[in-house]
C-alpha cells in the first residue's frame, strides 16, 4: 500500500467519526468526558505507583491521589462533570476575547487591528451563548468542539493525501 492511502483512509475514518459527532452529539460529549475521565484514572495511578516505588510520599503522591479521585468522581457523575466542562469552557473564551480585545487595542494602528477586535468579540459573543444555554449547552458543546475537529482533521488529511500522491506521481 502506497503511503498516500494511509493518509487518505485515516483522513475518511476522522471524517466519518466527525460525522457521527455531528449526529448525535450528546454520545460524542460522553465519550469525551469518559476519556478525560480515564486519563486522569490512569495518570493518577500512575503517579501513586511511581511514588510508592520511590518512597516519596510527598507531592507526587498528593496529586497522584488527587487526580484519582478527580476521574472516580468524572467517571460516576458524566453529566455534572459535561456542565462543569462547559462552564469552564465559556469563562476561557470569556477571558480569552478580552485578551484578543486588549490585544487588538495595541495594533489599532496596524491592519490587524480589525481582524484580532473582531476575534475577540466573536470569541466573548460565544462565551455569552454558551453560557446563556446552559445546561442544555452543556449536552452538545464538547460533542460538537470534537466533530470540528475530527472533520478539519480529516480534510487535512484528505488534502494531505492528494498532496502525497502527486509528489508520489512526479
Amino acid at each position: 500500500m502506497k503511503s498516500w492511502h494511509t493518509w487518505l483512509i485515516i483522513g475518511c475514518i476522522s471524517i466519518l467519526f466527525g460525522l457521527f459527532a455531528i449526529i448525535n452529539p450528546f454520545a460524542a460529549s460522553i465519550a469525551v468526558e469518559q476519556l478525560i475521565s480515564w486519563i486522569f484514572i490512569v495518570i493518577g495511578l500512575i503517579q501513586i505507583y511511581s511514588a510508592w516505588k520511590t518512597q516519596r510520599f510527598s507531592w507526587v503522591m498528593l496529586s497522584g491521589v488527587i487526580g484519582l479521585l478527580v476521574g472516580l468522581v468524572m467517571l460516576t457523575n458524566p453529566l455534572e462533570t459535561l456542565l462543569s466542562l462547559t462552564a469552564t469552557i465559556s469563562i476561557l473564551l470569556l477571558l480569552i476575547g478580552g485578551a484578543k480585545l486588549l490585544a487588538s487595542w495595541r495594533l489599532r494602528a496596524t491592519p490587524f487591528f480589525g481582524f484580532v477586535m473582531f476575534s475577540g468579540l466573536l470569541s466573548i459573543l460565544i462565551s455569552i451563548v454558551i453560557f446563556a444555554n446552559l445546561p442544555n449547552a452543556a449536552a452538545m458543546l464538547l460533542g460538537l468542539l470534537l466533530a470540528i475537529e475530527l472533520i478539519s482533521n480529516g480534510i487535512s488529511l484528505l488534502t494531505y493525501a492528494v498532496i502525497i500522491k502527486k509528489m508520489e506521481q512526479e
